[in-house]
Parts: structure tokens; C-alpha cells; sequence
């Protein structure tokens, strides 16, 4: 008889919800499940019962505070008899899936409703440590983690969500010893020691990250999520062969063509080696008559890591064409965390061809650039640049000087497919340090510019990407749009194609009017 009130009492509200959305029932399921105005019909509807749920539940714990006085072994096994429904599992569901979706404040929010009414419970407190960890929230993390260890301090759950806070953290040193503490109490577990792989991935460990792979795989043989990680470990450091092929033209038909070649080789876990030949060719057309139209660059370079956070690169250049000189190259990466990195270039002496007049008087320039980027509010990314050239031309060491601000904001508008939005800025300034004025420059720029991104991958072959925007200089009056559509093909794990295409309708260069540009990248791993 209970059954079949019951079925009646759920057929009843479904009949008044879908088809009156006035309903009192409707009404409070909004009032309780949807605090705030909902955005998304299926969002309501998808906690629709919540009304009729509570009254049983309600029901049902009088029924048990009865049952229990009588028989305090039964109340659980009521409690989890067929037909009944877990209000906690419920909500934990809902607010996963929110999590899930993006909606992390309104997750946050049903979980500390949920952490109200079941305070002493250790699965909603690791479920929300969890979601904490992966917003980033990680001060808050730590307050429930540390909780759930001062209840049970060897807790597996609760040291898994300790150790992927301290690697979200980059505290590698920190998780590392978690890890093997769990693997030294848990050997078989196939998931702790993908985990432990991952992150000594993560450190930049290659070897010990291949060694744990290879346990989970003794493990568990069809693990496609370690079977990627050591194809992605290969990938890196196995011998690659790159080519580089690009072309653009300016309005006044000038035309460059550049051509790349680049192999690089991994010497040990923290040290790797490029070799690099390089062409470049300038088209001029006939009213500007130069010389020398080619520069040849063959370079040796050497990249040394200090996991997990600096990188040193140094690269030395030999060139001809537009001259004979090398040029030398230095950078320093700092990674302070996953949002923010930091980075130092200096560059000596490196060939001077744009504009193309700069070719035929051995045209050459100093450069010394700071970048820095970083995420405020979680959600947008904030870029910073400023350079200082120095150009040389004959024997005249200080032709100009040209001084560079860049910043720009970026903020992802949705997931799939992956598109963002970005607002950026740049100021330069160009000063002639002689009177020989020979290779026109620009001397002031005031650029803004607003586009988009768009990036999706529809099959695992197959990606492509998609930037349109519009730039405006205040300083020059100009104004123009760009597109920019590019292709990357797999065509197998070891060989992959990227072309790409790019049309502006107003250059930023001394040379006003349209551009084109085609570029081709190809790259095969040994």
C-alpha cells in the first residue's frame, strides 16, 4: 500500500511540474534547491523531487527515532532499505556536478549546506576537500584535509587529497615522501602509484616517472592513462626532427621566406641539445634595391632544467649574408607556480632585416627583454612584457633605440570548445641615436587590440584553432581586423603536421596596408 502511495505521490508532481511551472511544488523546489535565480531550466529540473524527498525523509526519521528506542540495530539497516532515498548522497551528486560544469561558487555553497546538517561526516569533508584542490581554493583545502587526518591520520583518502594539494602547489618535495609512504603500505594499488608517476612526470623526473609507470602497468596492463604518459614521456625526450616553413607578404610586395630545420636531442634528465639551420630570403620589389637578400644561421643550443622551476637556455649563432658575425642568446625561466612565470632574454649582435632596408648596411641589434605572467581571481591571465633594442647599421654602433610595453588580459569564456577573450596593449617608442636616418622606423606606437581564441579537438588526430580580432593604433590612426585559422594533423604518434594561415588588414609595421602570411611546421619523432 506504501509503494503504491508513494508512486502515486511521484506521478502527481511530475504531471504538475511539467506542465505548470507555477506550481507550489515547482515553487519549492526552486526555493530549496536554487537559492539564486537558476540560468539553466535543466538545472531545476534536474532536482525536481527535492521537495517530495525531504518529506519522506522527514517521515522517515520520526519512523526511526521510534523504531530505534524499540531496536537501535535496525535503524540502519532501514535506513538503507530498498525504496529509500540518501538525501547527503543526493546533494554530494549535485554538487560534483556543479563542480563539474564550472559552477564552482554554487557548488561550494551546497556543500557547506551539506557540511551543516552532517558535520561529523568524513566522505562530504574529503568530497569537498577534493573540489577545493581542483579550484584552487587551497586554503580552504587545508583546513578540511587536515580535519580528516586529525581523525584518522593514516586516512588513504585523506593523505591522496594532501599530496595532489602540495603538487598543485609544485611542493614536490613535500608530496613525494606521501607517496611512497602510501606505496610502502599499499604496493599493489595500481592508482597510487599513477598518481606518484604522474607527479614525478609533473617534477620534470622523467626516469622515475617511467619507472612508476611501469608499475601501474604490472598492475593493471590496460591502464590507457599510464600507456599516455609514457608515450608522452617518449615524446619529449626521444630525438626529434623539426621543420619550419613560413612565408609573408606586405603590401608594398616585399616578401619573406623562412625556412627551419631543428634537431634536438636529450643529453640527460636536466640537459638538452638543439641544433638549428636556419634561411631566410627577402623579395623586394623593384623600387628598393638591396644587395644582399639572404641570411644563413646555424646554431648550437643547450637548455639545462633545475626541476621544477628554472630553466637556463644559452644558444650561440653563427650568420652570413647580411654580413659575417654570430650572435649569442641567454634566457632565464622562473616558475613560481602553475599561474606564474617569470623571464629574462638578452640577445647580442643578432641580424637586423625588417625592415629590409636594414639588410644591405649589415644592419644588427642588442635586445633585453623581462616577461611576466600571471592569473588574478583564478580566471584571468594577465601578461606583462617590456624590451629594449639597440640597432647598429655599417660601423654606426648606436643607430636608434626602441623601447616596448606590452600587457595584455586573457580570460576563458568557455570549456568546449575552448574559447577565450583578450585585451591587449602596446606602447613603443623609437629614437634615432644619429643623423643618418637611412632605414625608416616607426617613432611612436599606441596599439590596442581585442580578440578571440577558439580552440577545438573533434577526433584525437585532429586539431585546429581559430584567432579573430581587431587592433586599432591611436598614435598613426590605423585601424584594421585579423584572422588567424590553423591546423594540426597526427598523422601518426610519432609524425604531425601544423598549417596555419594569417591575413591582417592593416599592418602595425612602417609598411601600411595589408598582410598575408602561410606557415608550415612538421615534426617527427624518432
Amino acid at each position: 500500500m506504501r509503494k503504491i502511495l508513494f508512486q502515486l505521490l511521484w506521478g502527481f508532481i511530475i504531471i504538475l511540474t511539467l506542465f505548470n511551472d507555477n506550481s507550489k511544488a515547482f515553487q519549492m523546489t526552486r526555493e530549496f534547491a536554487a537559492p539564486q535565480k537558476s540560468t539553466s531550466i535543466s538545472h531545476e529540473k534536474m532536482f525536481l523531487f527535492k521537495p517530495l524527498i525531504l518529506k519522506i525523509d522527514t517521515t522517515v526519521h520520526f519512523n526511526l527515532a521510534q523504531k530505534s528506542q524499540a531496536d537501535p540495530q535496525k535503524t540502519n539497516d532501514f535506513e538503507n532499505a530498498d525504496g529509500l532515498i540518501n538525501i547527503k548522497q543526493m546533494d554530494l551528486i549535485q554538487a560534483r556536478i556543479l563542480s563539474r560544469k564550472g559552477l564552482y561558487p554554487r557548488s561550494k555553497q551546497l556543500y557547506q549546506k551539506v557540511l551543516a546538517r552532517y558535520p561529523q561526516s568524513l566522505e562530504v569533508r574529503a568530497d569537498y576537500a577534493e573540489v577545493l584542490v581542483e579550484n584552487g581554493d587551497y586554503d580552504a583545502a587545508y583546513y578540511e584535509i587536515k580535519y580528516l587526518l586529525s581523525q584518522n591520520a593514516t586516512d588513504l583518502r585523506g593523505l591522496r587529497i594532501l599530496a595532489s594539494l602540495y603538487d598543485r602547489l609544485e611542493l614536490y618535495t613535500w608530496s613525494f615522501p606521501i607517496y611512497e609512504s602510501l606505496l610502502g603500505q599499499y604496493p599493489d594499488d595500481a592508482g597510487i602509484w599513477f598518481d606518484y608517476a604522474n607527479q614525478r612526470q609533473m617534477a620534470g623526473h622523467w626516469q622515475k616517472a617511467l619507472n612508476a609507470y611501469e608499475r601501474v602497468l604490472e598492475k593493471d596492463p590496460d591502464n590507457l592513462y599510464a600507456l599516455r604518459g609514457i608515450h608522452s614521456i617518449l615524446q619529449n625526450k626521444r630525438p626529434k626532427f623539426k621543420t619550419h616553413f613560413f612565408s609573408n607578404k606586405s603590401s608594398d610586395g616585399t616578401i619573406q621566406n623562412d625556412q627551419q630545420y631543428n634537431f634536438q636531442y636529450t643529453l640527460t634528465q636536466e640537459m638538452a641539445f638543439h641544433a638549428i639551420f636556419e634561411n631566410i630570403e627577402m623579395i623586394t620589389p623593384d623600387n628598393i634595391n638591396i644587395d644582399n637578400k639572404t641570411i644563413q644561421q646555424t646554431s648550437l643550443e643547450v637548455s639545462y632544467d633545475f626541476y621544477p622551476r628554472v630553466k637556463l637556455i644559452g644558444r650561440y649563432t653563427n650568420y652570413q649574408g647580411i654580413g659575417n658575425g654570430t650572435c649569442e642568446y641567454a634566457a632565464l625561466e622562473y616558475k613560481k607556480n602553475l599561474n606564474t612565470e617569470f623571464k629574462i632574454t638578452c640577445v647580442h649582435h643578432a641580424p637586423w632585416f625588417d625592415p629590409v632596408q636594414a639588410m644591405d648596411l649589415d644592419g644588427s641589434y642588442d635586445e633585453y627583454q623581462i616577461e611576466y605572467i600571471t592569473s588574478i581571481a583564478k580566471e584571468i591571465r594577465i601578461n606583462t612584457l617590456f624590451s629594449y633594442k639597440n640597432y647598429a647599421i655599417n660601423r654606426i654602433s648606436n643607430y636608434g633605440s626602441r623601447s616596448h610595453f606590452h600587457i595584455g588580459l586573457s580570460k576563458r569564456l568557455w570549456i568546449k570548445p575552448d574559447t577565450s577573450l583578450s585585451l591587449s596593449m602596446d606602447q613603443a617608442e623609437f629614437q634615432y641615436g644619429s643623423k643618418n636616418q637611412s632605414v625608416p622606423m616607426v617613432l611612436n606606437e599606441n596599439v590596442y587590440t581585442l580578440s578571440t581564441y577558439l580552440y577545438d579537438q573533434p577526433c584525437k588526430a585532429l586539431f585546429y584553432y581559430l584567432s579573430i580580432g581587431y587592433r586599432w593604433d591611436i598614435h598613426r590612426s590605423l585601424a584594421g581586423f585579423f584572422v588567424h585559422p590553423g591546423v594540426n594533423l597526427s598523422l601518426t604518434s610519432r609524425f604531425k603536421i601544423t598549417t596555419s594561415y594569417a591575413y591582417s588588414s592593416e599592418s602595425t609595421g612602417v609598411t601600411r596596408g595589408s598582410t598575408q602570411s602561410i606557415q608550415m611546421d612538421i615534426n617527427i619523432i624518432f
